[in-house]
């Protein structure tokens, strides 16, 4: 199980084969119908700006306004049963990884377990490009774009299928127009994770492996093992706890370990703003019986739906408060979305 924490309190929680939960009650889970297919581990990315979630299959599929909409594809089959070319059985042919730059909503990566990667565009629909380059024909397990430059993605692979021992690790700064090699000392094990650290030039970076965590303050160039007391362990994903300047590693089978990053330097935080500002939201009372008051969204709209996705009410820019009288709803839970937050509260 992976999760993913949200603004308001909130959070997705995924299970194997695509199962999708909104916290805790409401099934967002997608279900594939031949002849699509889906990875034991799909990937999903939210974008809390807009609410789209979107999900990797054997295409990429949208939902917009999470979690009460319903999933549309926006691409065509993008691994190798798509291009024709596809050796073996079709059901080991998925999207593996989804990624989405901080800030750019316009733009989506997507790796296969067939070795491909691409980048999506959006103009007036998704416009997708073959980015793999020069990358090997290898299981993508890691794509994460920079947080600090424009462009810059970050692509783990993994050769154990054809029982290889070797750390990919590759690097674009071109949004995937060419690639290099930054895997530099790292052992032979497969990369799962890479994680950039903000604030500075993409030289500092996290690598998680097979084996533990690397520390690479060069771009890549020399490695450092990370730490004493963790044991030889596949460690899936990284996270940076910025406020406790602790750096979390997620593993197989053994649970959760932390390190304390306090040694590291201009860590900025790209979500501190947008956080000070959801600080000043509130949206009350609740559960509520005849008048909600919403308060502190400024100059953006806020959108009431039911909990079939029917938009039922939007409430125009309010410099300080706005109120909704919601005395004529059903009883029952009803959701909230701005530009910033997403909620959800009961009418009782």
């Amino acid at each position: 199980m992976k999760w993913l924490d949200l603004e308001m309190g909130s959070a997705y929680y995924e299970t194997q084969n695509g199962g999708l939960v909104y916290n805790g009650t409401d099934d967002v889970s997608f279900n594939p119908t031949d002849p699509d297919r889906v990875n034991w581990d799909m990937p999903y990315v939210l974008d809390e700006n807009t609410g789209n979630l979107f999900t990797g299959s054997s295409q990429v599929n949208l939902m917009e306004f999470a979690p009460f909409g319903s999933y549309v594809p926006i691409s065509g089959d993008l691994t190798k049963v798509g291009l024709g070319t596809a050796i073996g059985s079709n059901s080991s042919h998925t999207i593996s990884e989804l990624e989405q730059p901080s800030g750019n909503e316009n733009i989506l990566y997507v790796g296969t377990t067939d070795g491909l990667v691409w980048r999506g565009n959006f103009t007036t629909s998704w416009n997708w490009t073959n980015i793999t380059g020069t990358l090997p024909d290898r299981y993508v397990t890691a794509v994460r774009c920079s947080p600090n430059n424009e462009g810059t993605v970050f692509v783990g692979m993994s050769g154990y299928k054809l029982n290889e021992d070797i750390s990919y690790l590759y690097k674009s700064t071109n949004f995937g127009a060419t690639w290099q090699d930054v895997s530099g000392d790292l052992p032979g094990i497969t990369v799962n994770d890479v994680l950039i650290v903000p604030g500075h030039n993409d030289e500092k970076l996290f690598a998680a492996l097979d084996g533990g965590v690397y520390y690479s303050e060069d771009g890549g160039a020399s490695w450092n093992y990370m730490g004493t007391d963790m044991p030889v362990v596949t460690v899936t994903e990284l996270a940076l706890d910025i406020p406790n300047q602790k750096l979390i590693a997620g593993t197989f089978s053994r649970s959760m370990f932390s390190y304390d990053v306090s040694w590291l330097d201009n860590i900025v935080d790209p979500s501190a703003i947008n956080q000070s500002e959801q600080a000043q939201i509130k949206v009350y009372p609740n559960p509520v019986q005849e008048i909600i008051y919403f308060e502190g969204f400024g100059d953006e709209e806020v959108q009431l739906f039911d909990a079939t996705g029917k938009l039922i009410f939007i409430l125009e820019p309010k410099e300080s408060k706005g109120s909704v009288n919601v005395s004529s709803l059903q009883p029952g839970v009803y959701y909230y979305r701005s530009k910033s937050v997403s909620g959800k509260f009961v009418k009782s």
